[in-house]
């Protein structure tokens, strides 16, 4: 196997080994050291591989490609297929079981992977405004002179409280405030999930098609009637149907992780960008997350909600600052592209 390959494979055989061992832990220590080690082999495998993805995919097509590997696979495995077998096996067995499953997905994947996965290589991306603008060479510190690298470590903040209030915290609501059962509650979930995929594959194309800026704005602020649906409506079976048709963040979470910065910076340094972008939002999660907690104890559990729908609306705010990328929008401008000294590098 190449480099690239041989460090996708063997990352994802060392995380699945740890989601096992996860199964065995005879302490909250032990399972904690255990799930801390596996965020570092987890990491870098998906910047990495939508490195390829970006270089690889079409112009045409790259949202789409890149969202559905960032959301979609991962949003139709996570939230619609895992919920409702995840609470059988618990009904039927006990947690541990679940966890020693997971080493056969992942050595499926890392069979499939050395087999089929191949090099990247072409290391530009075309009608990207960085590769037209760039000169000489960049060091990482310079990203930060990218106005887009800023707007989506700001959406990543906005995402990340959504994404807390809803999968986090949305299934203790439907439990203890709604007095939902188990297994409604995981069906709800599970159309969150089915509504994500959907909308996952919609979006980005959309994005393709009319760009970036605008779509991330208008979806981002749908998200919001997510959260604020399991608030508002007390029917069950209109609720699905309201998480269904409101739960486009899949669509918005892959354009601000993946393809906005993959357009927005030099082909070697996406990688790194999105790592930067991804850590970031993942930090913060587990900040919002206790602080969520703690914000839940006081004034209920439906307070988390609000704070997601508001998070919501506010990156929908913030993507009014993002500078376009789509190809199908550059091709449109003038032949001198017309960017600001944020927006490419070299300047």
């Amino acid at each position: 196997m190449q480099p690239v390959s041989s460090f996708i494979v063997g990352a994802i055989l060392a995380f699945s080994l740890l989601s096992f061992l996860s199964g065995v832990a005879a302490t909250f220590i032990m399972l904690l050291g255990i799930r801390a080690i596996m965020g570092l082999t987890e990491g870098p495998v998906l910047p990495v591989m939508q490195s390829i993805m970006a270089v690889e995919s079409s112009e045409s097509r790259r949202g789409f490609n890149m969202t559905v590997l960032q959301s979609v696979s991962g949003t139709l495995i996570a939230t619609v297929i895992a919920p409702p077998i995840l609470v059988g096996l618990a009904n039927a067995y006990n947690w541990r079981v679940a966890f020693f499953l997971t080493l056969v997905p992942g050595l499926i994947i890392s069979i499939f992977l050395a087999k089929f996965l191949r090099e990247p290589k072409n290391i530009e991306i075309p009608h990207s405004v960085v590769r037209q603008r760039s000169k000489g060479r960049i060091n990482y510190g310079e990203l930060f002179r990218n106005s887009n690298v800023w707007v989506c470590l700001a959406l990543a903040v906005c995402m990340n409280l959504w994404f807390m209030s809803i999968f986090t915290f949305g299934p203790l609501y439907l439990t203890e405030a709604r007095h939902l059962s188990p297994t409604m509650m995981s069906l709800i979930m599970s159309a969150l999930g089915l509504g994500g995929t959907v909308w996952g594959l919609i979006v980005p194309a959309l994005s393709d098609r009319f760009g970036r800026k605008p779509i991330m704005v208008i979806f981002s602020a749908i998200a919001g009637l997510t959260p604020f649906s399991l608030l508002a409506v007390s029917n069950t079976t209109w609720l699905i149907v309201c998480v269904v048709l409101f739960n486009v963040i899949g669509g918005p979470m892959g354009l601000y992780m993946a393809t906005i910065p993959a357009e927005s910076v030099p082909a070697k340094y996406i990688a790194g960008t999105m790592g930067l972008i991804q850590g970031f939002g993942t930090l913060f999660a587990m900040f919002a997350s206790t602080m969520g907690g703690i914000l839940a104890d006081r004034y209920g559990l439906s307070i988390v909600l609000w704070i997601g729908a508001l998070a919501a609306l506010v990156a929908g705010i913030i993507s009014l600052l993002l500078y376009e990328t789509a190809p199908v929008k550059l091709r449109r401008r003038a032949s001198g592209l017309q960017v600001t000294p944020t927006e490419g590098f070299g300047e």
